[in-house]
């Protein structure tokens, strides 16, 4: 009896041994693909293609939806998961305010643009009055 008992204790103890490595080993999956986005998000950077801004922010999203998801099921990151967790979300927002940053810089130096563009066009139609006028 008492190696029967023994037995089934240490069955369990393998069981929950095994499933906690299964968790991790999805949880650190999980970082991976979450490590591949940002990797995206920063070439997206490094080439100033800020029309991605908004389809990278629908996927961010879906990646916290599973996140979530995966914490109710799998339980919570370790501490070194969670490390590398916080600084993915950190070059995400490094990325992420950059290209808006970048968006903004673009839209403004338009405006610049357009307002110079009238200008001259306005100091040439002025010349051309004064040309007709003379």
């Amino acid at each position: 009896m008492k190696y029967q008992f023994k037995i089934l204790t240490l069955v369990l103890c393998l069981l929950a041994v095994s499933q906690s490595a299964f968790a991790r080993d999805k949880l650190d999956d999980f970082l991976d693909s979450y490590e591949t986005f940002i990797e995206k998000a920063e070439k997206y950077v490094k080439n100033k293609e800020t029309s991605k801004i908004e389809p990278l922010k629908k996927e961010q999203k879906k990646f916290m939806d599973q996140k979530e998801k995966m914490n109710k099921s799998l339980g919570d990151f370790t501490i070194k998961q969670a490390f590398r967790y916080g600084q993915l979300n950190a070059r995400w927002g490094v990325a992420i305010g950059a290209l808006e940053t970048t968006k903004g810089l673009k839209k403004a130096n338009d405006k610049v643009d357009e307002f110079l563009d009238e200008d001259d066009s306005k100091e040439s139609k002025k010349k051309d009055d004064n040309s007709k006028k003379a």
